[in-house]
């Protein structure tokens, strides 16, 4: 569902148009992967985090900087204990 994310110091706030407010810890979030945008126009030009956690077991947030959002979720480890690319 679309909507807004906005992240504190420990966790990530999500304001979607549907439903109500989700309040995810910081330290649940691993990011599977990060993704070119998919065309030129809003939401898919944005830059896409592929989140995994318990709370929501397919969470993509679309940046247009992502930049700031990198330090904010760690890759998920590999199987050799290394980050995965």
């Amino acid at each position: 569902c679309p909507g807004v994310a906005l992240a504190t110091n420990d966790a990530l706030i999500l304001h979607p148009a549907i439903g109500g407010v989700r309040r995810i810890p910081l330290a649940h979030i691993v990011l599977k992967h990060e993704t070119p945008g998919a065309g030129p126009y809003a939401w898919w030009g944005l830059r896409m985090f592929h989140l995994e956690c318990p709370e929501e077991p397919r969470l993509v947030l679309g940046v247009a900087d992502p930049a700031p959002w990198r330090p904010l979720f760690p890759p998920r480890p590999a199987a050799n204990g290394q980050a995965s690319p």
